[in-house]
């Protein structure tokens, strides 16, 4: 009922309630939704990555699994980790953290239909350079201070 389990032929997002359960997670990790489909006329709202399942039991029960890529990607450096948007991370203290919320699927084809997919990069870019040129660099000062007194 909810994201692909077909690595991207179909998505869905079929269930009301489900939809609204999971926008207010995305809202709580600082989570951007976006659009994911194969076509404009087979794509769909999600708010987590499109490969999250969502899925309705026989016991009438929401399941959710596939959690690997719930926080969104560091910008990838291509000429060095080949499809490192799946596995370069950011932490979700990070992702709270930031000003603005950030898409789950930014670089995937899974927004390749998505009209703001330029955005949902460059906003994981800017989250990225801000990491490394600001968060960590503070960081390693507020370690080093603390070890020197």
């Amino acid at each position: 009922i909810y994201g692909t389990s077909d690595a991207g032929k179909s998505y869905h997002n079929s269930d009301r309630n489900f939809s609204k359960e999971m926008d207010r997670a995305a809202e709580k990790l600082s989570l951007k939704p976006h659009v994911c489909g194969s076509s404009k006329y087979r794509s769909v709202r999600l708010a987590a990555a499109a490969d999250i399942e969502g899925h309705r039991g026989f016991d009438e029960k929401f399941y959710l699994l596939d959690f690997s890529r719930t926080m969104p990607p560091v910008a990838p450096q291509t000429e060095k980790y080949y499809n490192g948007h799946l596995y370069y991370l950011f932490r979700r203290e990070f992702v709270r953290a930031n000003p603005k919320p950030l898409c789950s699927d930014a670089f995937s084809g899974f927004i390749s239909q998505d009209r703001n997919a330029k955005l949902h990069n460059k906003e994981v870019v800017e989250a990225t350079q801000m990491l490394l040129t600001k968060t960590i660099p503070q960081y390693a000062r507020s370690i080093y201070q603390g070890a020197s007194n």
